[in-house]
């Protein structure tokens, strides 16, 4: 009688382990999938990450964790207008940048139907860490993105 009770209680331990140990496999294969693509150091994928402040970058995505958004190859991309040719002066082509308003090649803002605005990269680093707690929302681009022409 002893040994019976002895093997029901292993029975029951060894059925509630296991219990145990798949409710953790199934509700974190999830998890588990999700951070093994964004880990994947081989794909070629850019990606896109909106800061809290409105900046957005576009790298390639090298490691996200809980804490951290790991990017290579990274963009700022800043939306310039060509000034109109009413507001630019006779002998200087310039824009304007949609973000800080400032002028390049000295000219005043222009109105807002004026020209077709375009992207032009203002910065570039080959390695950047971001804070997860400073990211509105990070994905990847797709070949719809208007930025993607200027991403190499």
């Amino acid at each position: 009688m002893k040994r019976e009770s002895i093997f029901l209680w292993k029975v029951v331990f060894g059925t509630a382990a296991v219990i145990v140990v798949a409710s953790l496999l199934f509700f974190n294969f999830n998890n588990f999938a999700t951070w093994a693509a964004l880990n994947n150091p081989f794909q070629g994928q850019w990606a896109v990450v909106q800061l809290l402040d409105g900046e957005i970058l576009y790298g390639h995505l090298s490691g996200v964790s809980g804490e951290t958004i790991g990017l290579t190859d990274v963009y700022l991309l800043d939306k310039v207008t060509p000034e109109s040719p009413a507001t630019a002066a006779p002998t200087t082509p310039s824009a304007v940048s949609s973000s800080t308003d400032l002028s390049v090649m000295g000219g005043v803002t222009p109105q807002p139907s004026a020209a077709q605005s375009t992207l032009i990269p203002v910065a570039d680093t080959p390695q950047l860490f971001i804070d997860r707690s400073s990211v509105l929302y990070f994905k990847f681009v797709s070949a719809a993105d208007p930025a993607l022409p200027y991403l190499h």
